[in-house]
């Protein structure tokens, strides 16, 4: 009741202010008041405001809480050593890391917590032998939820293999809370012992957030916000068998695919005119293709011509070195219907076409954005979250592709061999994330348990592509 409270009083507040002094000196006078009430809460209380895309991840029913994961596969590993080392790297380096989520007088916000409650966050699992039970513990964590309002929304678990000396993983678990994808994993590659930022490609270097952007935002979301609207609104309906269920059990399966080194689908890249992006997104779209086409006995996609699939898009600068590590969320989710094809080997691919004619018209990326940011800074809990729920169920899938270190990480001296990310499924029933490492790319996908998408053949037929088209 008290959020519903607030927002009324901020809705009749900005009206006030706009009515009194104009569109413009009433918006710049909202917008003192606001963030003047945000400094007073964190120098009087030391209580810091969610942002308002911070907050879309907070306060749901526990299953629909989403959840980041990665696991790390290292060598000459040692336990005790990795949990002092990470201890360190917390509690001195990144403040955020020693947060948690509270609600107070209607809305949510940072507050610090003493030193014995995130140290346990950091755990050491001694009962795994070997690698396959190993991932059995990593099934099992993926669909057990961390309860953000009452402990620090991250963990982390350290797994020595008994079987097989020097070998071990860490398991990586981050509420979405805290972070989202391209925060996360830029966090745990700069606690690193030799991470510099040129590690890291030349697309995740070049982006520089500047205040102007901020001001397009605003301006595009005035211009295309109707627009923005009736996409959401007319969305494609035609029955997919990626959304037969309407709304997800909040619990997930994966499937690991294998790893593929980055080098061999250059040469195809080049042939066909297209972007890793592009390619990987082009044969989602064909597999999607031959696997709706298998199981579509009775006819009932024959109208289905292209896929509902959301992509989120990183809007944070990667850091320099662990000290200037941004935890938030900043991102902007991309909603692209995108082609069903049956062949990748054809010059500026339509996929690619599609998602080019999407991300170059950044004036609805934007106003999407800033829908969603004033949809949770002025509606209360009760008003945006069915919202957010009518939105997901036209997605059929989610994709994400994020560019990772082009040479190997240490943490305390214990080399990183691979890194594979984890997605949960609350809300949207299939995902596929995909992150590069190394030279290599690996990826999995998670279901939604009763969705029926069988994700070992999804993943067989992408794993057949992958291989056929980099030869």
């Amino acid at each position: 009741m008290l959020q519903e409270i607030q927002s009324l009083i901020k809705l009749l507040l900005t009206a006030y202010l706009i009515k009194q002094h104009g569109l413009f000196l009433g918006t710049v006078s909202v917008f003192i008041l606001f963030n003047f009430y945000r400094i007073l809460m964190k120098q009087i209380f030391s209580l810091e405001m969610l942002t308002s895309t911070d907050k879309l991840f907070v306060g749901r029913k526990q299953r629909e809480r989403m959840m980041l994961m990665c696991v790390m596969k290292l060598d000459n590993f040692n336990a005790e050593t990795l949990r002092s080392f990470f201890i360190e790297k917390v509690i001195k380096q990144v403040p955020k890391l020693r947060k948690k989520v509270i609600y107070s007088v209607g809305n949510y916000y940072w507050k610090d917590v003493p030193i014995s409650e995130w140290e346990t966050k950091i755990q050491i699992v001694s009962s795994i032998k070997t690698e396959d039970e190993a991932m059995i513990l990593v099934a099992q964590e993926q669909n057990l939820q961390i309860d953000t309002l009452k402990t620090i929304p991250y963990e982390i678990k350290l797994v020595p293999y008994q079987d097989q000396e020097g070998k071990g993983m860490i398991i990586w678990k981050f509420d979405h809370v805290l972070s989202d994808g391209l925060g996360f994993l830029s966090t745990i590659c700069a606690m690193a012992d030799n991470y510099n930022i040129n590690l890291l490609p030349s697309i995740m270097r070049s982006y520089k957030h500047k205040w102007y952007m901020d001001v397009f935002n605003w301006i595009s979301f005035i211009y295309y916000g109707p627009i923005v609207l009736f996409k959401m609104l007319n969305s494609d309906i035609t029955k997919s068998p990626f959304r037969e269920k309407p709304i997800s059990t909040g619990y997930s399966k994966f499937k690991l695919g294998r790893s593929f080194s980055l080098e061999k689908f250059s040469p195809v890249r080049k042939l066909y005119n297209i972007s890793f992006n592009d390619l990987i997104m082009s044969l989602i779209s064909k597999v999607a293709n031959r696997y709706i086409s298998e199981n579509n006995i009775k006819g009932l996609y024959d109208d289905l011509k292209s896929l509902n699939i959301l992509i989120p898009v990183g809007r944070k600068e990667v850091p320099e070195s662990i000290q200037s590590v941004e935890i938030t969320n900043k991102l902007t989710s991309i909603f692209i219907p995108v082609p069903l094809i049956d062949d990748v080997k054809t010059k500026n691919s339509k996929v690619g076409k599609t998602i080019k004619n999407a991300m170059v018209n950044s004036g609805i990326t934007n106003a999407m954005n800033i829908l969603g940011q004033i949809s949770l800074e002025y509606l209360p809990e009760s008003v945006y979250a069915p919202i957010g729920e009518i939105f997901a169920s036209n997605i059929d899938m989610a994709v994400s592709n994020v560019p990772g270190p082009i040479s190997p990480l240490f943490f305390s001296g214990c080399k990183v061999e691979k890194i594979i990310p984890i997605a949960s499924t609350q809300r949207i029933m299939a995902f596929v994330p995909i992150f590069s490492y190394n030279s290599e790319f690996s990826f999995s996908m998670s279901v939604d348990v009763e969705s029926g998408i069988d994700n070992e053949k999804f993943i067989k037929y992408l794993e057949e592509e992958l291989l056929e088209i980099s030869k």
